[in-house]
């Protein structure tokens, strides 16, 4: 039995006031509703298991019931909706857990595979969540890539954390800024935070590196600045700096457009579309070169 766990804290929703609804349609879809409003809507829901994907969006992966449960644990009382999938004749479960508690605004998505054998190793199977959009929104969800997947950070990172006191002077933006115009932060010109970061209407702010190009220029990688982790492990596998150029090697899911941002010599921002908007899986390979200004997809 495998699990794959992802929670996702509702930050729109105000203290007091949290009502969840999961509406389930026939094909496996979902949508939640909090207090009245489509927050999110799902999209196709796809499994792996040793190579060979099982898709609602082709039919291979089908919804056989959806149910309802309830219990109280050690957080409180909870409400979760449950899909049970057939892919062949493997079963697949997803739950969507919420709290009643409206002081706890939190979805948290459970996905797991039913099989009890020891011939199938966890590094064989692997499931992903659905595309997970917010509603009424042109872009993909700043968690997640075009596929899904989120994008999560290596490890969290906290003011006290040596680590990250230990590097040198860097760059700092704001995600929430409208021009997101990057501004010097060191000890010498620290960053202030002002009454508009709020828990709910939070700030949230990211470090960069300055890196070496050459003999004079400097680099300073920006990311995907519309994802809440513009650097994450899961889209960017690989940096690596040359003599002459800096490579990125990324993944990139089917019909997606990947927004890569970075700076030279404190520059204005500059941009390289890694474009896959036109294919139907995931890139074998691709690279995004600093030096020639673009983004090779294989």
């Amino acid at each position: 039995m495998k699990f794959l766990i992802f929670l996702f804290l509702i930050f729109a929703v105000d203290k007091g006031v949290g009502n969840f609804v999961v509406n389930v349609v026939t094909d496996g879809s979902y949508s939640i509703t909090v207090n009245g409003n489509i927050w999110l809507t799902s999209g196709y829901t796809f499994f792996n298991n040793n190579g060979k994907k099982y898709s609602t969006a082709d039919y291979s992966l089908k919804l056989s019931r959806s149910w309802s449960t309830s219990g109280r644990d050690i957080i409180g009382e909870w409400q979760s909706t449950n899909f049970d999938y057939l892919a062949a004749s493997l079963p697949v479960t997803t739950t969507i857990k919420t709290y009643n508690d409206p002081d706890i605004p939190i979805a948290i998505f459970t996905q797991e595979d039913m099989v009890r054998t020891p011939k199938v190793y966890i590094d064989k199977v692997r499931c992903q969540r659905e595309t997970i959009s917010p509603e009424n929104s042109s872009t993909d969800a700043a968690c997640c890539d075009a596929g899904g997947q989120i994008l999560q950070p290596s490890k969290p990172a906290t003011a006290i954390d040596d680590q990250i006191k230990k590097l040198p002077p860097s760059v700092i933006y704001s995600a929430a800024s409208t021009t997101k115009t990057p501004v010097v932060f060191s000890d010498t010109d620290p960053l202030y935070l002002g009454p508009e970061c709020t828990s709910v209407n939070f700030c949230l702010y990211y470090t960069s590196p300055i890196l070496p190009l050459g003999d004079r220029n400097k680099v300073i990688l920006l990311g995907e600045t519309g994802k809440w982790v513009p650097l994450s492990v899961k889209r960017f596998s690989y940096i690596r700096r040359t003599m002459g150029d800096i490579v990125l090697t990324l993944q990139v899911s089917a019909h997606e457009i990947v927004i890569f941002s970075y700076m030279v010599d404190f520059g204005p921002v500059q941009t390289i579309l890694c474009d896959n908007s036109q294919g139907s899986l995931p890139a074998f390979v691709s690279t995004i070169s600093i030096l020639q200004k673009q983004c090779t997809i294989v």
